[in-house]
């Protein structure tokens, strides 16, 4: 059994920027971005946990540029920010995003950047109650 507990915080912010409360031109709506995105997280989740088995310091965020196509599936990924610096742990979280199903945007593909937090809290030790 893994020794942390992982934690994974995160927040969506749309490239062109946009409030939460209002739709992109481009049809890519945060909510539902968010929800897609959410239906992965216990991979995305594992992606980090294997990276915490090598480095068990490892925290911080990666920030992923996506570019959804009118089918709705992520056909561009690109890093824009990336502290956790492991091409595998990279690598992992891109192929689970890709396997994520957008909603279409209403227009012309969008282009999403979406930061992930990763940060890992020691297990307590002793008997859980």
């Amino acid at each position: 059994m893994h020794a942390f507990l992982t934690s994974l915080f995160f927040t969506l912010a749309i490239a062109l920027s946009s409030s939460a409360e209002t739709l992109p031109p481009d049809g890519c709506s945060i909510p539902a971005t968010q929800a897609a995105v959410r239906t992965r997280l216990k991979e995305i989740q594992a992606c980090y946990v294997q990276l915490l088995e090598k480095r068990p310091d490892a925290k911080g965020r990666i920030s992923v540029e996506l570019h959804i196509d009118d089918a709705g599936k992520a056909r561009f990924l690109g890093v824009k920010q990336d502290d956790l610096g492991d091409e595998t742990t990279t690598r992992c979280i891109f192929a689970e995003l890709k396997a994520v199903a957008f909603t279409p945007p209403r227009t012309a593909p969008c282009i999403i950047v979406y930061p992930f937090n990763f940060s890992a809290t020691p297990r307590p030790s002793g008997p859980r109650p």
